[in-house]
């Protein structure tokens, strides 16, 4: 059976609406960037709710790269070129495997790279977006006060709770027209009947007033 994509399940979850997912998959062919973090870029979704539906519902292990430390060594199994490509971050190795925190632990293509690079097997977690991209500037760009090194091992923790923020459907223009359109013809549905009401009131106004009329005439 063929692996589901992040975006799928997403999808599959309606944490992100498709216009915005075909968006980013557009924007990944035009610019090789990962279309996960192009929608947490773009604030399309957050990076809380990637985490947390990575986390909870697939069982990825999350950790909290504001709490942790990385060695060195451990870095310098995965180029940089790799990890800034598919947005990842090496913090552990433990015999024959190497835990790397992933923007998108379904890529396969990224788990290919570092298996290719380091000769090691991949065990994928996640994290926020935001704190691995921060680690790759701290570890490989040597840019200070990126990420908060606090001297203790990676370690899976709970995810950061999910906003339960409702996506909201792109600006369609066909739709809205559609939607215009549909409230004139309502408008002048109310105008020809106001007018029929209207009419009809009259009609009765006169046949009361023609019976009051024969009535009195009979008195």
């Amino acid at each position: 059976m063929q692996k589901k994509s992040a975006g799928e399940i997403l999808l599959e979850h309606n944490l992100i609406s498709k216009p915005y997912w075909d968006e980013a998959v557009r924007n990944f062919q035009k610019t090789g960037k990962s279309a996960i973090v192009y929608v947490a870029e773009k604030g399309y979704i957050s990076e809380t709710d990637i985490a947390h539906c990575l986390s909870e519902k697939f069982g990825f292990p999350y950790v909290d790269m504001q709490d942790c430390d990385v060695s060195p060594e451990v870095v310098a199994l995965i180029p940089a070129e790799i990890s800034k490509k598919f947005i990842l971050l090496p913090v552990d190795r433990g015999g024959d495997m190497i835990t790397v925190v992933m923007a998108d632990p379904f890529d396969s293509e990224a788990v290919s790279a570092i298996e290719q690079s380091s000769g090691l097997k991949v065990q994928q977690f996640v994290g926020l977006i935001s704190d691995i991209q921060n680690g790759i500037r701290k570890l490989y760009d040597n840019e200070a006060g990126s990420v908060k090194l606090s001297g203790k091992k990676c370690v899976p923790s709970m995810p950061p709770p999910s906003s339960g923020v409702a996506q909201v459907t792109p600006f369609d223009e066909n739709l809205a027209a559609k939607l215009s359109e549909s409230i004139n013809v309502l408008r002048s549905c109310r105008g020809e009947m106001e007018h029929e009401i209207k009419t009809f009131e009259e009609k009765v106004d006169k046949l009361i007033k023609g019976l009051e009329s024969t009535n009195s005439g009979n008195g």
